[in-house]
């Protein structure tokens, strides 16, 4: 291809290949007849790392930041039990999340937990994921780290928190913190 990087040329290749890996996985399900009682969730805990072939343009910042480019991720959720293929959601949604909403696709409602006590940070959100609703989510807390260790300063003692479209960022903002260059996205 036109990418000359070799960094970025080894990425790609590591996408390409993951990316067949799980076309392997849909297609056996296929072949099963597993297909149509299954959910595919392909995500990520985090922004792409610039330094290491990923690039998050247009979005600021990289893996161990609290920018977007380190925080906003896309997922695909696919299989028969979505309903609606093809379809955007851009609804608030935090990784924790997961947890509620696939117990309640499965059916497990108020969680899998002996103790009645334990408040979940996980919200339920099949109803965006499946059905097209809005997010139950008007804010939520991206990273509360209070150390104070500073022989990694670019992953300790900040803070974020979003309410709506605003995002409040305390601390260092540290390495990444920049907006990556269109024209790297080619080399």
């Amino acid at each position: 291809g036109n990418v000359t990087d070799p960094v970025r040329r080894e990425y790609l290749g590591m996408v390409s290949a993951l990316d067949e890996s799980v076309g392997r996985i849909v297609d056996k399900l296929k072949e099963n007849r597993m297909y149509d009682d299954s959910l595919v969730v392909f995500t990520s805990d985090n922004g792409g790392q610039d330094t290491c072939g990923s690039n998050n343009h247009p979005l600021r910042g990289a893996k161990f930041t609290l920018w977007e480019g380190g925080t906003r991720i896309v997922t695909i959720a696919s299989g028969g039990v979505v309903p609606n293929k093809g379809q955007i959601r851009d609804g608030l949604f935090h990784i924790v999340d997961w947890y509620a909403t696939l117990m309640g696709i499965g059916g497990v409602e108020n969680g899998i937990h002996d103790c009645e006590t334990v408040k979940l940070d996980s919200v339920d959100q099949r109803e965006m994921i499946l059905g097209g609703g809005v997010s139950k989510r008007n804010d939520f807390i991206y990273n509360l780290d209070t150390r104070t260790d500073t022989s990694i300063p670019h992953v300790t003692g900040y803070a974020a928190y979003r309410y709506g479209d605003y995002k409040l960022i305390i601390g260092p903002t540290g390495v990444g913190a920049l907006w990556v260059r269109r024209d790297l996205l080619e080399g």
